[in-house]
């Protein structure tokens, strides 16, 4: 049987199931990222028609930009920890985690 990362880390699910109360993003994490609660940024009587394009443009270049500029924690992350992990696995090609 395939596990997730080691022998010690399990079977690999077919499919991930959330119950419960788990969160992928904690309500207040969502409201400091994005300004709004979930609830409001899914209120269709909240968004904007597409007249104002030139200032939806400047909002998605403002957000790519913060984006890009998180990009860089990201790699770092996962070049610390994921490939490494993906390296150790049991008949990982050389070229592994690389």
């Amino acid at each position: 049987m395939e596990t997730a990362f080691s022998p010690t880390d399990g079977p690999v699910p077919d499919r991930v199931t959330v119950t419960g109360d788990a969160r992928l993003v904690a309500p207040d994490e969502f409201r400091a990222t994005f300004g709004e609660t979930l609830a409001q940024t899914l209120d269709l009587k909240t968004w904007r028609p597409g007249e104002d394009l030139a200032s939806l443009y400047e909002t998605l270049e403002a957000e790519v930009k913060r984006a890009l500029a998180h990009e860089g924690d990201a790699v770092a992350t996962i070049r610390r920890t994921v490939l490494p992990r993906i390296a150790g696995r049991p008949r990982a090609p050389a070229e592994a985690g690389v």
